[in-house]
């Protein structure tokens, strides 16, 4: 990329070069996680309406919630609301996991497009360079 640049402007080039990739890194950085953090809800909220008293998840929580009755002795209720909490760990778990596979899958496809563009730039190829440019114009 700095093989065309006049000998006197490759430190400026080369600094600029290096503040643009930085920017860009940290727009991607925070691209990635806004798509995590929007899909992690997204994906909770459709797992968790997916648990209904005759789903399998509904009946697993119930099931849940008799073994810690049983094993940790605790009343119905608070049995019931600790299976409901494990449920929803759980949901968390899944939902954070499927929105890290929306990341990556975003950052495959941008990377697709990125090599589709990089195809399209002009001058690719061998490098035709003045001469007398590389050396300042002296």
């Amino acid at each position: 990329a700095l093989a065309v640049v006049p000998k006197r402007l490759i430190p400026a080039a080369s600094s600029l070069n290096n503040a643009m990739r930085n920017v860009f890194q940290s727009f991607g950085i925070a691209l990635l996680g806004t798509i995590v953090q929007t899909r992690t809800i997204t994906h909770a909220e459709a797992l968790s309406q997916q648990v209904t008293i005759a789903s399998p998840s509904g009946l697993f929580v119930d099931q849940l919630g008799l073994l810690l009755q049983v094993r940790d002795g605790l009343g119905t209720a608070a049995s019931h609301a600790g299976a409901v909490a494990l449920m929803f760990g759980q949901i968390e778990k899944q939902a954070s996991v499927l929105a890290f596979g929306d990341a990556y899958r975003f950052t495959f496809f941008a990377a697709i497009a990125a090599l589709g563009l990089s195809l399209l730039l002009p001058g690719r190829g061998t490098i035709k360079a003045d001469p007398s440019l590389m050396s300042g114009g002296h």
